[in-house]
C-alpha cells in the first residue's frame, strides 16, 4: 500500500476539526449584556406603572359613569326620585340596593350643583337631575364625569 505524502496527511495539531474549542462568553460580553438589560428595565418600569395607573383611572371613570346612567334609568322606570350617593372616604357609591367601590389610589370628589348635597346626585322620575360633576384623579391625570341638571345626561371627559 502506498504511503501518503507527508504534506497531505492530517496533522493533529493544526486540523480545525481536531482542535479543542473554547465555547463561552467573556466577562466583558456578560457585563455589556447586563448593562443593556438594566437600562431597558429602567426605561420600561416607569412606563408600565404609568400605564397601569392610567388604566385604573379609566376603569373607575367608566364604572362611575355606568352606575350613574343605571341610577337615572332606574329612577325613570320606577317613576320616582332616586339618590345616588358617593362616599369619597371609602371611596364608593350606592343607590337603592346597588353599590360599588373604587380603587383607593383614585381620588374622587363631587362638585355639585347649587343647593345640592356634597355627596349626592338626585335623579327624578322625568329623567332630569340635581346635576353635578365628579372629578377623578390618579397618577397625575384627571377625568370628569358630568351629570347635566336638565337632561340627566352623563358624559365623560379628560381635564
Amino acid at each position: 500500500m502506498p504511503r501518503p505524502h507527508p504534506d497531505t496527511s492530517p496533522n493533529l495539531e493544526t486540523s480545525p476539526s481536531l482542535k479543542t474549542s473554547r465555547a463561552g462568553f467573556t466577562l466583558i460580553e456578560i457585563a455589556v449584556v447586563l448593562v443593556i438589560l438594566a437600562l431597558a428595565y429602567g426605561l420600561v418600569t416607569p412606563a408600565f406603572s404609568n400605564f397601569v395607573a392610567a388604566t385604573r383611572l379609566e376603569s373607575a371613570t367608566r364604572e362611575l359613569a355606568m352606575a350613574l346612567k343605571e341610577a337615572r334609568s332606574t329612577a325613570i322606570v320606577m317613576g320616582r326620585e332616586l339618590r345616588f350617593e358617593i362616599d369619597p372616604t371609602t371611596p364608593g357609591w350606592r343607590f337603592e340596593d346597588r353599590h360599588g367601590a373604587f380603587d383607593r389610589r383614585v381620588a374622587i370628589r363631587l362638585d355639585s350643583a347649587i343647593g345640592a348635597s356634597d355627596s349626592t346626585i338626585t335623579f327624578f322620575a322625568d329623567g332630569h337631575s340635581s346635576g353635578g360633576r365628579f372629578m377623578l384623579e390618579g397618577a397625575g391625570r384627571g377625568r370628569i364625569v358630568e351629570i347635566h341638571w336638565l337632561t340627566g345626561r352623563v358624559t365623560q371627559s379628560a381635564y
